[in-house]
């Protein structure tokens, strides 16, 4: 699952770009770092990071390189995990609380590349401001009690036309 060398996509860094110019908030279901990687600095790893490790004895940061190395704690002995949430386990409320702000002071709420069907990432959009847009940028539907505008292509191609678009402009 560790892929220290993967690099971020043409999405990622267009939305780093867009964050330069605009108030943008990410929320990521992702867990592989790569809108940190790319530059996005108001990010919300809704289900942790794999590159945030802690030991579960002593509560002490530890890096993924030691984890990959062994789970278990040089220090206390205690073992080591990631800071990723898995199903069934709860979510910290800062967290919830980061990312419910982030989605209810959006004018506009993008939602690219996702079945958008696991609980309560899914749930976000509840949270959104009356006058908020939602664009789904997506190969196939999803389902979404609010309206929403729906383009129905690969992320990465959507993103590679306003990153052409953008340089057009400059």
């Amino acid at each position: 699952m560790y892929h220290p060398e993967a690099e971020p996509n043409v999405i990622h860094h267009e939305i780093a770009e867009l964050a330069k110019k605009k108030d943008v908030w990410v929320v990521s279901q992702n867990i592989d770092g790569l809108h940190a990687k790319a530059g996005s600095t108001q990010l919300v790893d809704f289900h942790g990071s794999l590159y945030h490790c802690h030991c579960r004895k002593c509560g002490e940061p530890v890096s993924w390189r030691a984890y990959l190395k062994s789970d278990s704690h040089e220090t206390c002995g205690g073992q080591i995990r990631p800071d990723i949430v898995l199903y069934g386990e709860g979510f910290q409320d800062e967290t919830l609380e980061q990312a419910t702000d982030a989605v209810r002071k959006a004018e506009l709420i993008v939602i690219a590349g996702t079945s958008f069907q696991v609980h309560p990432f899914c749930d976000l959009v509840q949270f959104r401001a009356a006058d908020a847009s939602i664009l789904v940028i997506n190969q196939t539907p999803i389902h979404l009690a609010q309206d929403y505008e729906f383009i129905q292509e690969d992320g990465a191609v959507v993103f590679n036309k306003i990153q052409e678009l953008g340089a057009e402009h400059d």
